[in-house]
């Protein structure tokens, strides 16, 4: 669901992907002077703005995520080859049982992917959370 609602947002405010979407996926004629050309000032400015909105994932999210999709950590961990241990320790926010956080990114993206969520962007912001 985060995952639809994000590319959702990304379609809307990449002008190439919008003009894409509303052409062939809605069949509508965009009339361009509506829509205000930003400056890569106004660009950069949009960027860090959206960064500051990103959500916070954590364990608790995660979990939440993959029990809406109907999966277990057994599964995950088979699938994945991930130990059930190092699943139920990024589900439980508990991040003193890896190695090294090298470990715990790739695990998360390994599990992000299997959810079918943005990788780099689930690291970034569970690393974010991690982090406080």
């Amino acid at each position: 669901m985060l995952e639809r609602i994000e590319e959702a947002y990304k379609t809307l405010v990449n002008e190439d992907q919008r003009e894409y979407y509303d052409k062939n996926v809605l069949n509508l004629k965009r009339d361009k002077t509506f829509y205000k050309k930003e400056s890569k000032k106004d660009i950069k400015i949009l960027k860090e703005k959206q960064k500051d909105r990103s959500i916070r994932i954590n364990g608790k999210v995660l979990k939440n995520i993959r029990e809406l999709k109907g999966t277990t950590l057994e599964e995950i961990s088979k699938k994945t080859k991930i130990g059930l241990s190092y699943l139920k320790a990024i589900e439980e926010d508990n991040y003193k049982v890896f190695p090294a956080e090298i470990f715990m990114k790739g695990f998360l993206k390994t599990y992000a992917k299997y959810l079918g969520l943005d990788p780099e962007e689930i690291v970034r912001n569970y690393t974010y959370t991690a982090s406080q």
